[in-house]
Parts: C-alpha cells; structure tokens; sequence
C-alpha cells in the first residue's frame, strides 16, 4: 500500500494506525499517517485518521495530553475527518468524548493557514501532472472564498458575518469533492438528488450535505435550497457573499461543465436566521497582522518508512525524571546508556543528584577511555545535565489514609480543605471517616475558600474528576459536589479557578530549600512551575544569585494563560520555556492546548531559547499511537527536547522507553528540510517580494515587512547563523564551536542546521548546560590545554568521528 498509488482507484482511506504499526515500526507510523494524508490530499481522495485517537477517554472524562495533540494534528496535516471506535462503541463517556474531539477539531483548525493550504496543494499538483478544466475551474473556489474572508475586527477569527459560503449542486460528489479538495476557509453546501453520492461526501473535509427531491426546481431554486439549509443550520448570516456552483443558468448539477457566480445573500434571507451573537465560523484569518506564523517544513518519502531506519544523530534532546523506578545507581546508568542527555529531579528526590552526578562521571571516564582522549578531556567531563524543578504553587491533594484511592460516585460530596505547608507534608491524611460522612481532601493551597465562588468548578486528577463548590465555609473550607464518579488519588493536580491571581507571588519555604540544594549540588537547570509574570522568573534569579548560583539557567514552565498573556516579557527573562500541557488544558481547555504548544515553541525558537515539552506516555512496553504522533509532532513544531516524567519516574520500562523516544524523534528528524526550517527563522518577509513557503500578507494579498529574527543582529548571531548556513549549503556533517560560554552554542543552536554541534570547552558547567541545547555534543578538554590548538581540534574530531 506504501509503494504503491492505490489513491486514483479508490474513493478514500482510511489509516489503520493500530494494523500498521503491526506492519511497520510502531516509531514511523506517524511518517506514514503525514506521507498518506498529503498523497490523498493531492489525489483529492477523502482520508480518514483512525486508531486511539482518545483512548483514554474510554474510562476518563478528559483526554490525555498526548490524544489532545494527536487530533489536532491529524487536522494540521490535512485529514478530512477522525474516528472514534472503542471511545463511543464501550466508553463511558460516548456523547462527552465526541463533544470534546468536535471542540480539538474546530479550535485546531483556526491554527491552519488556508492560504498557505491552498496554494501548496495546488501547486503540487500542477507540478505533478495536468489538472481536469473542471478542476482548474472550481480550484478557484477555495481562492475567491479566501479572499472573501475580511477580518474586519481585526481579532483573527473569521466570524459569520466576516466569512463567506458555497454551494455546489451534484449529481454524483464529483464537484464538491473538488471544491473541498482545496480547503476553502468556508462551509460547503453540497447539494444533490442522490443520497450515496451525498452519503460519501458526509466524510469530506467542510461539505455539508443536503438532499433534495428533484433539481426539476432549476440551479437557482436549488442554489436557494442550499442557502436556506445553511442558514437553518447557523452556518450562515445576512449579507455575506454566496459562491454558488451550478452546470449554468438552466443545468443544475456543476459535474461536467461547473459556472461559478457570485450573490450577496440579501435581507429576504432574514426570516431564516437562526443564530447566536458569539458564533463563528472554525475559521482563522489569513491577513491577521497579531499572530505567530508557524513553520513545518517536512520532506517524507515512502522508503524511509517502510526501509530500516540508518543510523542518524539525534539532536532533539530528551529528559528523563528520576522517581521511584530510576533511584538507584544501575537503573541510571542504564538511562544514560539509553540516551538520556539530562536528568531532572523534583523537590521529593533532590537527595539523588549527587548519585547522578557519581554515575555520569563514571560514564564519561569510560567513555574517554573508549575514545583514547584520557590525555586531552578532564577528569570533570559531564556530558550529562541536571535539572531540578521546585514546586512553586502547583496544588496537590494530599495523602489518603492507607495510601488507598477513595471510589467517589456521581453528586458525591467532597470536603477540600486547605493545609498548611507544615500539615501537607506532616502526618494529615484525608479519606472516608470511618464512622461516616462525607469524604475530605486536604491540598496544598491553604486559602481555598478566598480562590473560589459558589458554582465554580474545581479540577482534580487532570481535569479528570470535576468538584461543583456548592458551600464555602471558610477561607480554608469548602464543600464540593462530584459531577461524575471517579476514584480520588492522592497527590493529585488540581487547578482552582482564582488560586494564585495577582502580582508576583513569594517562594514557599520549601521552594527555598529547594533552590539551596540546588545551588549546592551545581544544577545546570532550575525549572519554575507556574509562571505568570516576569517578576516570578526574576526573583528565583535573585535567590540563586544570593545562594551563589548566577550561572544556573531557569526554565520557565508554562502552566496558565497568565503565562500566555505575558509571554513575551517571560521569555525575555527565562533561559528557556517547558509546556506543561496538563496544566495549561486545565486552565485553558483541553482543545486549546495543541495551538498553544505551536505558538510557545514558535516564539521560544525565534528568541533563541530551548523549548521542551512534557510527555506523558503510559507505563507500557510499546507505546499508543497518539503518544507516538505526539512526539513526531513536538519535533517538527520546533521542540529543543521532550521531558519524560512517569515513564521513567516510576514506569516499568524507563530505558526502553528512552531507546524508544529517540527512535522516534531519530526517525522525524530524518523528515525535516533543514534548509528551509534555517530559512523561515532568519529570514526578513519584504514588500510585494514572492518568498516561497509562509507568508505574512495584507487584505490586498501583498507580503509585510515581517521580522523572524529582528536586525541588525549581534555579530555572535550573525557568525552562529552564517555557520548554521554554511554546513546547510555544504551538506556537511558536523559543527565545531570552541567556547567557554554557553551563548555561542545557543545561537547555533536556534537555526538547527540538522548537523551534531560539536561543544569544545575546558568549563565542565558549560558543558553540561549545553547538554540541553539543540544538537549539541559537549567534551571538556582539561583547563591546561590551549583549546585554540589545531591539534586539540583534530583530536577531538575523534569524538565527531562518532557520530557522523
């Protein structure tokens, strides 16, 4: 089926995710899922993605991180629709899993750019053969409804009454198919007298379809049909421009020698209109000046998939957090075997660094030995990194009595009481009372009844038992109805609606601790949970400063949409960015989260600092089909490195769940066009020029002045991006950069020329904060050496030698 072309002998197909991965390695379906919907696309065949799209909302109400950005991008690369099987066929929540996939899919696709759509499926095509004079023809009805589209409020979302509509009357499908083919940022009423034809359209990319009896009415009454349904249906508003699709003004069906014209739709339609204030159309706009343009520049071919993978450097670098599963010494020498660049320790296990630092430092004496570099790398050489993350004002619940979950059901009462730091890490426990009553959480938040209002609803477990507050009865008390049954852990997440609102708020004994044993144990990386403002991030920096830490990087981890709001001013702050997805669902919606990854990353890649994202696969040996998409998908949206969390915290198979991730990303990054990724972050959009690719235009199609990375640039950027260019243009095999800071490597780094970034420096801790930098390979030559040396450069290429 892969080498073949099936597609103009077919009507549509369907990805098998689950078969497939039974066929080929389970790592490179997502390849095959982006190869196939862009094959079908081209051939204008209907393409549905199936398999685990939502899997785990099969018993939960809310889906996991990793299906969220699983539908999305199956909508991003183009696939006309998604199937649910074992979701609704023996779920528990079948009408809720379908309203939640139907919300992914309508906000995913305000994050796709129909006119970059448009064009790349019409000029692939022209290039690959001839195209039919009918389609030629109705090609132009995605072109004229995109330029129908005016943003006149200038939000970026194409509301009804900004939008446009089609209708295209059909005998057999053939001309909607066509239509819909193309994308148009519109709805497309199909209108027809056959009821198969109309059925296999039901599935087709925006058509909405309508029967009649007879077209004996003429194109006109037919068209008029057309817009009536639609405006019944709240798909359209008065005064907007109609697109209809008829045979001409006395031959109905559009099929053989389609006419297009052009109709406002007047105030006769008015008695018709059924629709709400707010609605609008799924629709973004492509001449919105206030938004981040994304850039997925990915090459597939059909024999990196289905052939052997070959051997290839992985620059996307992987982070492992150590828990219960990896506490001992031999379970991380076995992630460092496995690939792990850099450990991170949260505030429960901080007591493991320096069992860490033990293991690595063994390893790289063995590896120095193994090379024949004992004479020229130090005795301090760590090539792997250590990242701490403090809790900050993450809320939790607390213990349960007997460690035991508690089995809530459906309008079940729960007491949330507030603690105090002393009580939430002391003996308190929650539970169901023995002699009876209701069941009472304790959590990490003290102040609880201040954060909430009655009818707010507070989110446990992920998102995945919701509490109603139906009384507060104090500042640190108050009363919860469950809105479905679920059984409560301890050391849940929890999100509170008003927790933690307002300026900047002050470091928590604990988080003090923290950042000491930090400063003590020489982290490269402190993460900081829960950032919403500049000043959060500023005044860890002030605290490792005084604890003698200046040179330790922070992480700003994005968890609400105060982070969103003042990203920017973040960013310019933080040493890097981690997506914390669970959170951001929580507090932004789950259909959000996949748009907000693009957007973080994509401003995080433009200001040069490393992005990560944080997974969350399940414990088994293989991983579902959503977790495999997902980490494709993190790395062709520019991700610097994944996150591990309870895969090799406290999951059964951590190592081969490391082996596993970097087969993944080994095999999307093989997919990436270097030259063009290295093109969209330098470049300068100008005026009236034709760059190929994205494009930031005006209402009159013209391009912006538009800087990716704003110049004149630094001189060290200049030099870092002309030495990304360089190895690009030479296709050569591997950078080297002689430095004893880490801001050099950095700037490479953010134009990701695809090649190993060989780190030469004689300061171990630049070297193993470089461990997190994309592509980078750190050595640390003893301090004695002169690292401008040829020789010491000719020495080390050993090192390149392998991994070229």
């Amino acid at each position: 089926m892969l080498r073949g072309n099936l597609a103009p002998f077919l009507k549509g197909i369907m990805v098998a995710r689950g078969d497939l991965a039974m066929e080929i390695p389970p790592e490179k379906v997502a390849l095959a899922q982006k190869m196939m919907i862009n094959k079908c696309q081209l051939a204008g065949k209907v393409i549905i993605c199936a398999t685990q799209m939502m899997e785990s909302m099969i018993e939960n109400p809310y889906p996991a991180r990793a299906e969220m950005t699983d539908v999305a991008n199956a909508v991003f690369d183009g696939t006309d629709a998604v199937m649910l099987s074992g979701e609704t066929a023996n779920g528990k929540h079948p009408a809720l899993v379908v309203r939640t996939m139907s919300d992914i899919v309508a906000t995913s696709e305000l994050g796709v750019s129909y006119y970059e759509q448009f064009h790349s499926i019409r000029y692939n095509n022209a290039a690959r053969e001839f195209v039919s004079p009918q389609e030629a023809l109705l090609s132009g009805v995605s072109k004229a409804a995109i330029s129908f589209c005016t943003d006149a409020n200038g939000d970026g979302i194409i509301e009804l009454s900004e939008g446009c509509l089609a209708v295209v009357l059909t005998e057999d499908g053939r001309a909607a198919q066509l239509v819909a083919k193309y994308r148009p940022p519109c709805p497309v009423i199909a209108v027809s007298t056959n009821g198969r034809a109309l059925r296999s359209l039901a599935s087709t990319f925006g058509v909405i379809p309508l029967k009649i009896d007879s077209f004996d009415v003429g194109p006109a009454r037919a068209v008029r049909l057309g817009i009536e349904h639609a405006l019944s249906r709240g798909l359209a508003v008065d005064g907007i421009k109609v697109l209809a699709v008829t045979g001409g003004a006395t031959v109905a069906p559009a099929d053989e020698a389609p006419v297009v014209t052009v109709e406002y739709l007047g105030m006769r339609a008015m008695s018709f209109l059924h629709r709400r204030a707010d609605q609008h159309t799924p629709y973004s706009s492509p001449f919105c000046r206030h938004t981040t343009y994304c850039n997925q520049d990915v090459h597939i071919g059909v024999e990196s998939i289905v052939s052997p993978s070959r051997p290839h450097h992985r620059a996307t670098k992987i982070v492992a957090t150590i828990g219960p599963a990896t506490a001992d010494a031999a379970a991380m020498a076995k992630l460092v075997d496995a690939g792990v660049d850099v450990a991170r320790f949260n505030d429960e296990n901080l007591w493991l660094l320096s069992t860490w630092r033990t293991v690595v430092q063994e390893k790289a004496k063995a590896a120095r030995a193994e090379l024949g570099l004992t004479h020229l790398l130090s005795d301090e050489t760590m090539m792997r990194g250590m990242w701490v993350s403090i809790r900050g004002h993450e809320i939790r619940s607390a213990k349960l009595e007997g460690d035991q979950p508690v089995d809530l059901e459906a309008g079940e009462e729960v007491v949330v009481q507030g603690l105090t730091e002393v009580e939430y890490f002391g003996e308190w426990r929650g539970g169901r009372p023995a002699g009876g009553g209701p069941v009472t959480m304790g959590i990490s938040y003290q102040n609880v009844g201040e954060a909430v209002s009655m009818g707010d609803t507070i989110l446990v477990d992920d998102g995945n038992l919701k509490l109603q507050v139906v009384d507060i009865q104090g500042p640190t008390r108050v009363v919860g109805k469950a809105l479905s049954a679920h059984a409560l852990q301890e050391l849940a997440l929890l999100h509170i609606p008003g927790a933690h609102k307002g300026g900047a708020q002050s470091l928590l004994p604990r988080d003090l601790e923290d950042l000491k044993l930090a400063a003590d144990y020489s982290a490269d990386y402190v993460s900081v949970p829960f950032v919403r403002s500049a000043a959060d991030v500023q005044q860890v920096r002030t605290v490792l400063d005084g604890y003698g830490a200046p040179s330790t990087k922070i992480i700003a981890q994005i968890d609400c949409t105060d982070a969103i709001r003042n990203f920017d001013e973040i960013i310019g702050v933080s040493d890097g960015i981690m997506v914390s997805r669970t959170n951001l669902g929580m507090d932004a919606g789950a259909s959000k989260v996949p748009l907000a990854q693009k957007w973080l990353i994509q401003k995080a890649n433009l200001a040069g600092k490393p992005a990560f994202v944080m997974e969350g696969m399940a414990t088994n040996i293989r991983p579902s089909r959503p977790e495999i998409t997902d980490v494709v998908n993190s790395v062709y949206d520019g991700a610097d490195g994944i996150v591990l969390m309870q895969e090799t915290s406290c999951g059964r198979f951590a190592d081969v769940c490391v082996r596993t991730t970097s087969q993944i990303i080994c095999d999307a990054e093989a997919g990436m066009s270097n030259s063009a990724n290295y093109g969209f972050i330098r470049q300068e959009l100008l005026a009236n020029t034709h760059t190929p690719g994205h494009r930031c235009l005006n209402i009159h199609g013209a391009l912006l002045s538009q800087n990716f990375t704003p110049k004149p640039m630094s001189l060290l950027e200049a030099q870092a991006s002309n030495a990304a260019k360089a190895i690009i243009d030479m296709a050569g095999s591997v950078i080297a950069v002689i430095t004893e800071t880490t801001q050099p490597v950095r700037l490479v780094a953010k134009y990701k020329p695809g090649v190993p970034l060989l780190v030469v420096t004689n300061k171990p801790r630049v070297a193993t904060q470089c461990a997190l930098l994309h592509g980078a390979v750190p050595v640390v030559v003893r301090a004695d050496l002169d690292t401008s040396s040829n020789k010491i450069i000719e020495s080390v290429g050993a090192r390149a030698s392998s991994l070229i």
